[in-house]
């Protein structure tokens, strides 16, 4: 059956990121928002304890974070039109909220943040790649938490 995963491989997949050293965590917008598109504190709070749990493991952990067109849709308190000028003005609004809670949410176990932004054009380009991949190797070593947007 084409799309089904075999109760073995689920099993090997699970082994495999049990053992592995570095992690990478994708949080949707519709994991960090309520139907209003206002933050959830309890969902934000669940998935930092799920962060903070893989780090106390002495996991390396990524959180690639989406959220901000949706939290700054909440901060405005309306839904503006569908253009990409609205979006970024949303990201903008919504970036710092979110940001603020993911500092907040972290600090109840003594964990820092640092947020980078990246562009399609940060992957393409190989000397930014690879800044944007020693500015996380350097993050990690420090024991800083980076949250990718």
């Amino acid at each position: 059956m084409s799309g089904v995963v075999a109760a073995a491989e689920v099993d090997e997949a699970r082994k495999l990121a049990a053992e592995a050293g570095r992690v990478v965590v994708k949080a949707g917008t519709n994991s960090l928002t309520d139907d209003e598109s206002n933050l959830d504190d309890g969902k934000l709070d669940k998935l930092v304890d799920d962060v903070a749990d893989l780090v106390e493991r002495d996991k390396e952990v990524i959180l690639v974070s989406s959220g901000a067109i949706g939290a700054g849709k909440g901060r405005i308190g309306f839904a503006p039109d569908d253009t990409v000028e609205d979006s970024q003005a949303l990201s903008t609004i919504g970036q710092s909220h979110l940001m603020r809670r993911y500092t907040e949410s972290f600090e109840r176990y003594g964990l820092t943040v640092a947020q980078i932004l990246v562009t399609e054009h940060d992957l393409e380009d190989t000397d930014r790649f690879t800044n944007f991949k020693n500015t996380i190797d350097t993050l990690l070593e420090w024991g800083v938490v980076p949250i990718v947007n």
